[in-house]
């Protein structure tokens, strides 16, 4: 069975999210920008790149009011915290299904618990110091050892000052690029140095505001922007350190990761590094306290064996009572291996698959918070299956591909 989550309930300072003045300022300007932009097209108003920035900096506004709590207001009440969602004075404000994301953010002052919704939206934040925050964030089943946490930090284009020089270039070569290309054309006249200026804008906007994807699971630290990916398990880092702006994972044999999280002083980058610094100390102590009862991970592993092999072995150890060779893996065994971070990935895939006959209701959901505290997208999807309604084949299919591409799959 799962563990018992204890509510969380105690009298804290809590910001009050929404500045009506920041967001009629954001709404003005957006509504601005795009009037002058109409203006500029339909009647050939040359400074049409004023209605450009007033869109830019109303949309830039408007998404950071949402998400950072601009000039928010410090209330003090009385709140809970527990599987329905967040309480302030008996009332439900922040319904569970609500909250996507939540983690601890350090601050110099005042720290932080922060939750998001699906869309990243902050929905609620407290003044909270790290033992606190931790049992909040394990009331809602948000902690370390329970769910994955995502952070969006500096697009890598920008993450060093040649990098951006070089997208500089790009936007004016771009720029005068289409420009020369829209007068060949016949586009002539003021468009036609429009059209560039809006083609290297939007270039340069693209580049700098998609930002990297960074999850930092209990199993590892996965790192995404557009079509490039890596995963780093976390059997390999060795210590996790703040560098400048950034955060530098120290993995095993000398080597480090640095992961980019901003570029100056004006932007969040302080909080945002020391938020995935604390998040990754907090899983380190999840996996001191995470071990399974019993090593079966020799009979449960692939190896060096063809997928028809494995799972032949795997269908015995779940029909038989007394078992291969003639050992008995207990239910309790393979729960401890389902939800072993430093358990190889295909081990604790093969481990749901076992458990999957014998699932109840509270088994899918503790199978789907172990998923859910996965950065490693295959082990996650595997898992997410295992408490599924998919056919034993596409299971198997997915475990297939799980130990293919397992980091920590034994060669």
């Amino acid at each position: 069975m799962s563990k018992e989550q204890l509510p969380f309930e105690r009298p804290i300072d809590v910001y009050r999210r929404r500045n009506f003045l920041v967001t009629g300022l954001a709404l003005a300007l957006l509504l601005g920008g795009a009037l002058l932009l109409v203006i500029a097209i339909g009647w050939h108003f040359t400074p049409g790149i004023l209605g450009i920035m007033g869109v830019t900096l109303g949309l830039g506004l408007l998404l950071s009011n949402k998400r950072r709590a601009m000039w928010a207001m410090r209330h003090h009440v009385h709140v809970r915290a527990d599987a329905a969602g967040i309480w302030e004075e008996g009332r439900l404000v922040v319904p569970r299904q609500k909250i996507a994301h939540g983690y601890f953010q350090p601050r110099r002052t005042l720290s932080s618990v922060c939750l998001y919704d699906r869309w990243r939206n902050l929905v609620f934040e407290a003044v909270l110091e790290q033992p606190l925050a931790a049992e909040m964030l394990r009331a809602l089943t948000l902690d370390a050892a329970s769910r994955r946490a995502s952070y969006h930090t500096v697009s890598p284009a920008h993450a060093t000052p040649l990098r951006t020089v070089a997208i500089v270039l790009a936007m004016i070569a771009g720029a005068m690029g289409l420009g020369t290309l829209s007068s060949a054309c016949g586009v002539n006249g003021p468009f036609s140095a429009m059209f560039g200026i809006v083609f290297g804008i939007a270039l340069g906007l693209i580049l700098a505001y998609v930002p990297l994807s960074v999850t930092v699971g209990i199993d590892g630290v996965d790192l995404r922007w557009f079509l490039w990916r890596r995963f780093i398990p976390m059997s390999r880092i060795v210590r996790a350190e703040p560098d400048a702006f950034d955060v530098r994972l120290w993995l095993e044999g000398g080597e480090s990761e640095l992961i980019h999280v901003g570029i100056s002083e004006n932007e969040a980058s302080p909080e945002r590094r020391d938020a995935i610094v604390a998040r990754i100390l907090e899983v380190f102590a999840a996996r001191r306290g995470a071990s399974a009862q019993h090593d079966i991970a020799g009979m449960l592993a692939k190896r060096a064996r063809s997928h028809a092999a494995w799972f032949e072995a795997l269908a015995a150890l779940r029909a038989s009572k007394g078992g291969y060779r003639d050992t008995v893996v207990c239910a309790e065994d393979l729960w401890a291996t389902l939800e072993d971070p430093s358990a190889a990935e295909d081990v604790r895939g093969a481990a749901g698959f076992l458990l999957r006959p014998s699932l109840d209701t509270e088994g899918k959901a503790r199978v789907r918070i172990a998923a859910e505290a996965t950065a490693s997208p295959a082990l996650r999807t595997a898992l997410e299956a295992v408490a599924g309604e998919e056919e034993d084949q596409a299971v198997t299919s997915m475990l297939e591909d799980l130990a293919t591409q397992s980091p920590d799959q034994p060669r």
